[in-house]
């Protein structure tokens, strides 16, 4: 992949190792201009730094990408009929300097214990009201200016 430039990878991914090729694939993001695949609807749901409840895939996301949760595929249309809902998502890669492994490594350590609060997973003596919180309970505004001082 990073012999090309301003990819754009059209896929219906393998539900069981999306999660796992959409991460591998943020590793590509100076390559890729966007990425436009049909998901489980849960794993959008996942990566949707819109909706509550903060996780690692939403703050990744939304650190390397504009993400959108384009429309629900009815499983309807598929031979068999799957137990699963799909979505089409798509990821438009943000032209930005991020440090992938650097923001890994921030998702690891503040994700790792989500009822303990901020200032607890990150050994931080100062309690301010966002740090006083639960990883959870952040907003995606409020986990980026975490990360910036990180």
């Amino acid at each position: 992949l990073s012999n090309f430039q301003n990819l754009i990878i059209i896929s219906n991914l393998p539900y069981n190792i999306a999660t796992k090729i959409i991460l591998y694939l943020f590793n590509y993001k100076k390559n890729i201009s966007k990425m436009i695949f049909m998901i489980q609807r849960e794993v959008a749901f996942k990566f949707d730094y819109n909706l509550p409840k903060m996780n690692k895939y939403k703050f990744l996301t939304k650190l390397v990408s504009n993400f959108t949760r384009c429309f629900d595929v009815s499983s309807k249309v598929f031979i068999p009929k799957p137990k699963v809902k799909s979505t089409v998502v798509k990821f438009v890669f943000k032209k930005n300097n991020v440090d992938l492994k650097n923001a890994i490594n921030f998702s690891k350590i503040i994700f790792k214990n989500v009822r303990k609060k901020i200032y607890n997973n990150l050994n931080i003596k100062s309690k301010n009201e966002t740090l006083n919180k639960r990883v959870d309970q952040l907003n995606i505004e409020e986990l980026l200016t975490i990360y910036n001082f990180f």
